[in-house]
């Protein structure tokens, strides 16, 4: 606990709150994975804080404590990658990032990187503790996603996301046509291929 009363998991949520409501006044909707990850991040993160899972990694040797953070960066950018491409509402973070990324016409790893170095600015101002972790996350995590975005090129959305909105599409156009039939279930076919 800090300047408040508030658990590090209850502040996350608090911040996710103001967040959304930032993307939403710069034209990024909400969705049900929107939800999920303000309530659940914070929730998992206190939760991981109760138990000795984390005991000891504070004073383990500085290459496992290194090696604990790119893995860490690695796993928040691949999984950034594909629950944006979900198409279930990006979290609160990242919903910024993609509505600064959309504003500036740049990518959503610069936007990334700004918003985190923006971020530790004003935790410093607050009193907060930044130290080599906070630079590396900060300096990191940006690139670390653009290569995410790129991996997944094909497969930004999840394939059973990217199944069900072509399948719907193709089916849709069929009965638009009048023509519901074999010949959708092969147009359908051929928008998923052959996975429907």
């Amino acid at each position: 606990r800090g300047l408040t009363f508030l658990t590090l998991g209850q502040a996350v949520i608090g911040i996710s709150v103001l967040i959304v409501g930032a993307s939403l006044a710069l034209g990024v909707r909400p969705g049900p994975g929107t939800v999920a990850n303000v309530i659940l991040v914070g929730a998992f993160v206190d939760s991981i804080l109760r138990t000795a899972f984390l005991a000891g990694l504070g004073s383990a040797h500085i290459l496992a404590r290194l090696i604990a953070l790119v893995a860490g960066i690695g796993a928040i950018s691949l999984g950034t990658a594909l629950y944006i491409g979900a198409e279930l509402g990006a979290g609160p973070r990242d919903s910024l990032m993609m509505a600064v990324s959309k504003r500036l016409h740049t990518s959503p790893g610069a936007a990334r990187a700004g918003i985190e170095g923006s971020v530790v600015l004003v935790g410093i101002a607050l009193g907060g503790a930044a130290g080599l972790g906070t630079i590396v996350f900060a300096v990191l995590i940006g690139p670390a996603i653009n290569t995410a975005f790129r991996m997944f090129r094909m497969e930004t959305r999840s394939p059973r996301a990217s199944v069900l909105t072509r399948s719907s599409r193709a089916i849709g156009m069929w009965v638009q046509r009048g023509e519901l039939g074999s010949s959708a279930s092969a147009e359908a076919s051929r928008y998923t291929g052959g996975r429907i």
